[in-house]
């Protein structure tokens, strides 16, 4: 994740429109295109259309704009990396939320056992763990997670929340099954005995 975020960075404008829907980037990232494209047309195609001294002005601009606009998203990017690591000591369920979010389920699951054994009634926590569970294909984990959890006086403002996550889970566990029976019924069909060629 890191590195695809990294890589944002060699495209002037594209960090900003990435990570905060940025207009200015946006103007940035199509202004860098369009330079870019002028200037290989020039340079190539259309020699005669731009000066040799504009041509080279353009290209020394080109490349301070990429040199600028990839150091700045370093810095930005690394100072990005330190900043969930602090946030997520003070709130827990941030570090949970990055590690889903990256699809490192596992060490999601752990960080939300750790929260749940600090607070039981941790209602946000045990419904990120139904979730993660049904994202896992642990589907009769996540549905008694889910009842569990509907069993609680503090869930009752989450209901819609439950009640959307049940019928994903639902969903998901009804497609799965057909796929379970169909593979079934090819094993079915296999022969027991080895058949001979002959």
């Amino acid at each position: 994740m890191a590195g695809r975020a990294r890589s944002v960075g060699w495209w002037p404008g594209l960090p900003q429109l990435w990570m905060d829907g940025s207009w200015f980037g946006l103007v940035l990232a199509c202004g860098a295109a369009a330079l870019l494209n002028a200037l290989i047309l020039a340079s190539t195609v259309w020699t005669e259309w731009l000066h040799g001294s504009l041509v080279t002005v353009g290209w020394a601009a080109v490349v301070a704009i990429w040199g600028t606009s990839w150091y700045v998203s370093t810095r930005r990017q690394t100072a990005h990396d330190q900043q969930p690591a602090e946030a997520s000591q003070a709130d827990p369920l941030l570090a949970v939320q990055r590690h889903y979010l990256q699809g490192d389920w596992y060490q999601a699951e752990a960080l939300l056992k750790q929260v749940l054994a600090d607070n039981q009634a941790d209602i946000e926590a045990r419904l990120m763990l139904a979730t993660l569970k049904r994202h896992a294909e642990r589907y009769d984990e996540a549905l008694s997670d889910l009842q569990a959890l509907q069993q609680l006086e503090a869930a009752e403002p989450w209901q819609h929340e439950i009640n959307a996550e049940r019928a994903l889970l639902a969903k998901q566990s009804a497609e799965a099954e057909p796929l379970e029976d169909h593979d079934e019924n090819e094993n079915e069909k296999l022969p027991t005995e080895p058949v001979t060629l002959g």
